[in-house]
């Protein structure tokens, strides 16, 4: 799916991507209300939703500007936050991998991944 997003227009399969994308967001709401729901497996859930890749960046941040209305907004502005934070840095370690297997990375690539691991700055992938 990733190479989806490269293509032209035309050779996208957008109901495909569509469904996917919906799936993802329907798995991991469903596994923030069970982080959200009980104690107990949260590493693990934590770790699935992580393994679902960057398309969980949208939910998680709109799980994020969660309004007061909701019964438990702290919790899920806090957990979805710590996802978001655990994806960013993900994808940081994954190019330092990389790099340490020498594969060929850019020095931009490099230590633009430092960026990932400061959540306050408005880095949240590598191309921006």
């Amino acid at each position: 799916m990733k190479r989806s997003y490269r293509s032209s227009a035309t050779a996208v399969d957008w109901k495909r991507l569509y469904v996917s994308r919906h799936l993802i967001d329907r798995r991991t709401c469903y596994l923030l209300n069970s982080i959200l729901a009980g104690q107990t497996g949260r590493i693990k859930k934590f770790r699935t939703i992580i393994g679902l890749g960057y398309d969980i960046k949208d939910t998680l941040l709109r799980h994020i500007s969660a309004g007061s209305d909701t019964e438990d907004y702290l919790a899920r502005r806090y957990y979805a936050g710590a996802l978001l934070t655990c994806l960013y840095r993900s994808i940081a370690v994954q190019e330092w991998i990389k790099l340490r297997n020498g594969e060929p990375v850019s020095l931009e690539r490099a230590l633009g991944a430092f960026d990932l691991f400061i959540p306050e700055s408005s880095f949240g992938n590598l191309d921006e």
